[in-house]
């Protein structure tokens, strides 16, 4: 009795794991978004040393998720690269 009782909970360990893992996933990427060169070039101006960059687009707004310095940013642009 003893060990149904502890496969059961392991199994509902590991399904609640297997939903964990599931909704973290990183679904809200813009892939394949086009990005005005103004708008890669300023950030490269203001952050020369900015890498990893993935960029989003949330409403009107250009947003590029990159490392620098070892720390992660999120920086954003307006369509006139402001």
């Amino acid at each position: 009795m003893y060990r149904e009782v502890m496969k059961i909970e392991l199994l509902a360990m590991l399904f609640m794991a297997a939903l964990a893992v599931s909704a973290c996933s990183d679904d809200d990427k813009n892939e394949g978004i086009t990005v005005p060169d103004t708008v890669a070039k300023a950030l490269k101006d203001k952050y020369p040393a900015a890498a990893n960059i993935e960029w989003e687009q949330k409403g009107k707004y250009y947003v590029a998720e990159c490392r620098m310095d070892g720390k992660g940013m999120d920086v954003w642009f307006g369509t006139d690269a402001v």
